[in-house]
């Protein structure tokens, strides 16, 4: 049954998660600043590696800060150390767990300017994409050369003021089911239309006739903080979407963090829509 109504929560979920949901998690980067040497520790030796590439500290904090609570998240479900969880990667560079028979926990993670979402689910592919709104870029442009003529239709169509936040809509529906498939950008998304699905359910994507995976795709919006927009793609449609749990929760002890004031609004989360 398609999903109607996204739960919401900001306490922690059980560590047993059903085969029919999804559980969101939510962090944002400056609350948990105080914690980074603690987050770095959870990091295998690559990861380290990899965060100490980074040209600006700031990007550096925030991957350290995102790939050590993503392990924190799915240790808490594994009943593992952080540190201990091992990762296989795709070609496109999507991580997965190793030796994941007994459990077919899959993940998904997006971050943007200070908000990162999670995805968690089992024995089903699942994608998330969040994005802060910004209006200073050329959105029919950008438009023109990645989206459906129809999708191309719905934002020319739309007021001046809208543009920006419809173009970001229809980008996150794009990019999640671009990352649940486990494509690279490179994947053709001016063949896929997600300007009509209906925002606050989830609904139906057809893939291109040529693709080789399971047509069975369907994307969901979501809202999770003023001034962004996010999506989320599961295969198949038979999923609770529970969220937000907060991932500030299980990273640290409360010294340690400074918790947003501002929560999502719960009555904007699914019912916000710009098409």
């Amino acid at each position: 049954m398609i999903n109607q109504k996204i739960q919401c929560s900001y306490e922690v979920p059980a560590k047993m998660i059903s085969s029919n949901e999804v559980h969101i998690w939510s962090l944002f980067f400056n609350a948990a600043d105080g914690y980074t040497e603690t987050l770095q520790s959870n990091l295998s030796v690559d990861e380290s590696e990899r965060a100490a590439k980074f040209h600006f500290e700031k990007d550096r904090r925030r991957f350290i800060i995102a790939r050590g609570a993503l392990r924190t998240i799915l240790g808490y479900y594994l009943g593992k150390k952080p540190n201990a969880i091992i990762f296989n990667y795709t070609s496109f560079g999507k991580p997965m767990i190793a030796d994941n028979q007994n459990n077919n926990i899959n993940f998904n993670i997006s971050h943007s300017d200070d908000l990162a979402l999670y995805a968690i689910t089992l024995n089903r592919k699942i994608g998330i994409d969040v994005e802060r709104i910004k209006n200073d870029i050329h959105v029919l442009q950008i438009a023109n050369k990645f989206f459906s003529p129809k999708e191309i239709a719905a934002l020319e169509s739309a007021d001046k003021k809208n543009q920006h936040k419809i173009f970001f809509q229809l980008w996150t529906r794009k990019e999640a089911l671009v990352k649940g498939l486990g494509e690279s950008l490179s994947f053709p998304l001016e063949q896929i239309n997600v300007s009509s699905i209906i925002g606050n359910s989830l609904s139906p994507i057809l893939l291109p006739c040529n693709y080789k995976e399971n047509l069975n795709w369907y994307v969901q919006d979501l809202y999770p903080k003023e001034g962004y927009t996010a999506a989320i793609a599961a295969e198949n449609n038979n999923c609770n979407i529970l969220c937000w749990y907060n991932a500030h929760k299980i990273l640290s002890p409360r010294k340690y963090l400074n918790f947003p004031s501002n929560k999502p609004d719960i009555k904007s989360f699914c019912h916000q829509d710009y098409l």
